[in-house]
């Protein structure tokens, strides 16, 4: 047979179609199908389940066989495959130790042809989805010669396989589970002194040497649960050489699991406990409770000076006066905090505690790529509850609706249908409320599922008694049912399933709850999620809780579209195809720029936070926390915005309202010094470059003299134009003989206490997130970040432009004094836009930028040489449309470009070639609408 050059593609993991997706694809309208691997366990069974269900309910006929070959296929696997009728499946039994089994081919038989993916997968989780595998998927005519023998191949192992039926199961778990003892003998555990640091540890470490390079002293150390963030504390004193230790948390069950980390680690120190009545407080690292340690006479059995090295676990305590008593009273060498959530609710600011000092912020999204946590595989599966006329705040209604037999019935079914990771299901069931949780635990136990409900009711005891239950294999207890109280804070690492049982309210309820099964542990390689989505006219909640913490309109659509695989590894998601198109039609219909939207979205989170006026600091909480920019892009500043959001009036001035709008519209920040230039100001009132110097280089060690003598004469107006001082309501500082000051307008405004401490908190949640975006890193002039969003305007700043920052506006092409030339392109043109400006601009692919010139360039004048030929760095922003639900968005940022080939002129049409790739999001994102 004569293939043409499409009739074979390579498939691997490591680029797009992976293993995982090409399978699904090949499954969809095959008309037969035979799979020949060596192994298939639970976590690639379950990715195919769907699918397999699929070819059932088609009636497609299906052969699969595989092996025993080093015990590596689970019974669990092969007793699911047994029970589709429309399935043969048999085991290729090798009885000789020197003959292995290793075939990994799938077959599919279409109306004129076949298709054949062969190669190195077999049907596993990390096969199908993030291993180094080399496939080739191959189409064939059905007289092929090769593609004949692959099929008498198969028939002839398939012939001498034993069949898979309750008798053969029996005596395969048997030899399963024999086979287990023998590799848990000879694979023994890593010994522990050949522990390594992980990804975020490693990052940890490192940055936390660079902050004491540069005189730092303190530093805190965020990271989501199970990420590993004791480990890191343990891997810092052990490179810097910790004589004497001391680790406070205010959790004795925490204290004890720290004391053998550390025990696991060094082995040349001695390590007490000192909490209770136990006091060794001789041990080189000592391990204390807060509220022993905080008590007077406690303290002063040490000297001040006495630990080298202090850690403070569960940082986000830290403002509270038991620690703050501890803190007052230790001298270290070296203050540590460690923390999954860093933001108070009881005013305090646990960032300043640690000057700011961020030695990581890992995310749930990045701690999953970099295998930090556990995968998930996550199915979206659609109920028949009608909660389309039912208020979202009306929870006693919504409860009722989903406590009927009917929906207990459909959870138990999909429960066993999809199953767990593990030998005992050790599940979660997050309900709407308390009457909901003890139904869905009453009617469970009437179906014979062990179960309980555990409420607020409940005291700590019950709940730490409820939790070891669950984790004990021997213990029946298989499911909790709850509400609220493990959103955050509680450790149960051996979860392997979680029931979403309510409605998704809010993204980071969701993310907490999400994140009680994601702590690693030998019992599973997965975790299993069941979200029961009801009709409901809210769901497009789920796609903002999968999406992560910042998100626009356009990200989230291409999320679901693609089944949100910018999360790479094992983790998947998988919605059914009703939820997905009625997701996609409500993001469609929903506006997040609407007062409406914004204030349902602060009210939620000030709910869950427990107060109604949120500083801005509680919105640098993590993964689902809002973004407060859209708060005061919609009014203008912040607390105007609460005014309308809330009961609570300020009765601002005119003219202070304009100087609220004036820094409030600084963030989010893209230059750290303006807020580190008002917090001193605040502080000191005068303040010389030299001392601005020297604080903003306490973050960001290596910023520039030019950027900062830039910002004191932003500050001094200097860029404004007329349209600048009305809006911002005129000058507020004087720039002289380096030495910059606030005039008595600015002095008058922020003695208005409910002003000033606002300017504080906004000073304390601009460096946070600056320092989260950006980090510590001089990005040299232009002040840029790859993949950052900028408007036109920001580039004055960041580019030290000596001009009227208006004067960059509405430029398509701009160039700074410096000769660094900027290309500002929507990829999408505005509706009813004139034919002469409406540039064919776009992504040909993740290298290659198609772009024209302005209309009158010539290949010969000035800028059509420096365009065509590359003569000065060019550096490119894109964004899809100009606005979105009648919001100007910003451009992002792709990195410098070259000219690779051109043609034409009046306009110029350019190939530019991109410094580096563009991420597979973005260039999704940044999709051209075909008109």
């Amino acid at each position: 047979m004569q293939l043409q050059q499409n009739d074979i593609q390579f498939v691997t993991n490591q680029s797009d179609p992976t293993v995982y997706l090409t399978l699904k694809r090949l499954f969809k309208d095959c008309k037969k199908f035979w799979l020949s691997v060596a192994f298939i366990n639970f976590s690639g069974y379950q990715l195919l389940i769907d699918t397999l269900t699929e070819m059932e309910e088609k009636g497609v006929e299906g052969h699969v066989l595989t092996s025993n070959y080093l015990g590596f296929t689970d019974p669990e696997s092969i007793k699911r495959l047994k029970e589709f009728k429309n399935i043969e499946t048999k085991m290729y039994e090798v009885k000789d130790n020197n003959v292995g089994f290793h075939s990994k081919g799938y077959i599919f038989e279409y109306e004129d042809c076949y298709k054949v993916l062969i190669g190195s997968a077999n049907i596993t989780q990390s096969a199908l989805k993030s291993n180094v595998e080399w496939n080739l998927q191959i189409v064939s005519k059905k007289d092929n010669e090769v593609m004949i023998n692959i099929l008498n191949e198969f028939n002839s192992l398939m012939s001498s396989a034993s069949v898979v039926d309750d008798e053969f199961i029996k005596k395969y778990e048997k030899f399963y589970k024999d086979m287990k003892t023998i590799k848990a003998a000879t694979n023994e555990k890593i010994l522990d002194e050949n522990l390594k640091p992980n990804y975020f540890q490693e990052l940890a470490v490192e940055k936390l040497i660079e902050f004491r390079k540069n005189g730092k002293d303190k530093a805190l150390v965020i990271a989501s649960t199970g990420t590993g963030k004791t480990y890191a504390s343990v891997f810092d004193c052990l490179q810097v050489n910790t004589k004497r230790m001391l680790y406070i948390v205010h959790n004795e069950n925490i204290l004890q699991s720290a004391n053998k980390s550390f025990q696991r680690v060094i082995k040349d120190k001695t390590f007490g406990m000192f909490v209770g009545g136990k006091k060794e407080i001789d041990a080189d690292f000592v391990f204390s409770s807060v509220q022993t340690m905080s008590r007077d006479y406690n303290l002063e059995l040490f000297n001040k000076e006495e630990f080298d090295y202090l850690i403070i676990d569960e940082a986000h305590r830290a403002t509270s006066p038991t620690y703050q008593k501890i803190l007052n009273y230790f001298k270290p060498k070296f203050l540590l905090g460690l923390t999954a959530t860093p933001d108070r609710c009881d005013g305090g600011n646990v960032y300043k505690i640690f000057d700011y000092n961020i030695a990581s912020d890992i995310r749930m999204e990045e701690a999953l790529n970099h295998d930090l946590l556990c995968p998930f595989h996550y199915f979206g599966i659609r109920d028949n509850i009608d909660l389309t006329n039912i208020d979202y705040k009306d929870v006693e209604k919504i409860s009722e609706m989903l406590s009927v037999q009917e929906r207990v019935n459909f959870i138990i079914e999909k429960m066993y249908h999809y199953g767990h990771d593990g030998n005992k299901r050790k599940a979660l069931g997050f309900c709407v409320n308390k009457n909901h949780a003890k139904f869905m635990a009453e009617m469970f136990n009437e179906a014979e599922i062990n179960s309980v409900a555990l409420t607020g009711e409940d005291n700590a005891e019950c709940r730490e008694k409820i939790i070891k239950r669950l984790q004990d294999d021997n213990d029946p207890l298989e499911v909790v049912f709850t509400v609220d109280i493990f959103n955050e804070g509680v450790d149960i690492p051996y979860v392997n399933l979680i029931l979403m049982l309510r409605p998704t309210e809010s993204p980071i309820i969701f993310t907490q709850q999400l994140g009680r099964g994601l702590r690693k542990a030998d019992s599973k390689s997965f975790l299993t999620v069941l979200d029961f989505i009801s009709n409901f006219n809210r769901n497009y909640m789920i796609a903002l809780a999968l999406t992560g913490k910042q998100y626009d309109k356009d990200g989230v659509v291409t999320r679901v579209k693609h089944n949100f695989d910018n999360i790479k590894g094992n983790t998947n998601i998988e919605l059914d195809p009703i939820t997905r198109e009625e997701i996609l039609k409500q993001l469609s219909n929903v506006n997040f720029n609407t007062l409406k939207y914004l204030r349902q979205s602060y009210n939620a989170y000030s709910k869950y936070k427990g107060e109604e006026v949120l500083k801005l600091i509680y919105f640098s909480a993590g993964d689902g926390a809002p973004d407060p920019v859209k708060y005061i892009r919609i009014g203008k500043h912040y607390l105007n915005f609460i005014e309308s959001a809330t009961d609570v009036k300020f009765n601002f001035t005119d003219k202070e309202n304009k100087l609220l709008k004036f820094f409030d519209s600084m963030l989010p920040l893209k230059r750290i010094n303006e807020l580190i230039l008002l917090e001193k100001i605040i502080e000191q009132n005068e303040v010389t470059v030299d001392e601005l110097c020297h604080a903003v280089r306490e973050l960001v060690p290596e910023m520039s003299y030019e950027s900062i003598v830039h910002t004191c004469n932003y500050y001094a107006g200097k860029f404004f134009d007329a349209s600048d001082f009305k809006n911002f309501g005129g000058e507020y500082f004087v720039f002289e003989n380096n030495v910059i000051k606030p005039n008595d307008l600015f002095n008058e405004i922020i003695s208005n206490d409910i002003i000033k401490l606002h300017l504080i908190d906004l000073c304390a949640y601009g460096k946070v997130r600056y320092l989260e975006d950006f980090g510590n890193t001089n990005y040299g002039l232009p002040f840029l970040k790859l993949y950052e969003s900028y408007s036109m305007r920001e580039m004055g700043k960041l580019s030290n432009y000596t001009k009227k920052e208006s004067s960059i506006r509405g430029s398509g092409v701009w160039h700074d004094e410096y000769d660094n030339y900027y290309l500002f392109v929507d990829i999408n043109k505005n509706e009813g836009i004139k034919e002469e400006i409406n540039y064919d601009d776009y992504f040909k692919s993740k290298r290659i930028f198609q772009w024209q010139s302005p209309n009158s360039t010539t290949v010969e004048s000035k800028q059509g040489q420096i365009f065509t030929k590359g003569l000065k760095p060019m550096h490119l922003f894109v964004r899809k449309e100009k606005t979105e639900d009648g919001v100007t968005m910003p451009y992002i940022y792709v990195g410098t470009v070259k000219p690779k080939s051109y043609h034409g002129e009046k306009p110029i049409t350019i190939d530019f070639e991109l410094d580096n790739e563009l991420p597979k999001p973005i260039f999704l994102e940044m999709e051209k609408i075909k008109k």
